[in-house]
């Protein structure tokens, strides 16, 4: 029998705002020295453990969307979970 090695629940979004997007929306606060990254274009992956699942936030700020409708912008949420622990019955 041939079993997966991996499932994943995925959320991606694009969250659109009425000003220019920048990471106070997400409640994102980053300093580099003393430098305070707001309102730079960014893009960033942060993985944290918890419970041995995985979690994996990607955040792209700003993005634009193209659309049949029309374009976008906003920044982009990509939220990924997945067990660790591969070695559970798939039965």
């Amino acid at each position: 029998m041939i079993c997966p090695l991996r499932h994943s629940l995925r959320y991606i979004d694009l969250l659109t705002l009425y000003k220019e997007p920048d990471l106070s929306a997400l409640q994102l606060h980053i300093q580099l020295g003393t430098y305070m990254v707001k309102n730079i274009p960014l893009q960033m992956r942060m993985e944290l453990l918890e419970n041995n699942y995985l979690h994996v936030i990607q955040i792209a700020t700003p993005s634009q969307v193209h659309l049949p409708e029309g374009n976008l912008n906003g920044s982009v949420v990509d939220l990924e979970i997945f067990p660790i622990n591969t070695s559970e019955n798939w039965n």
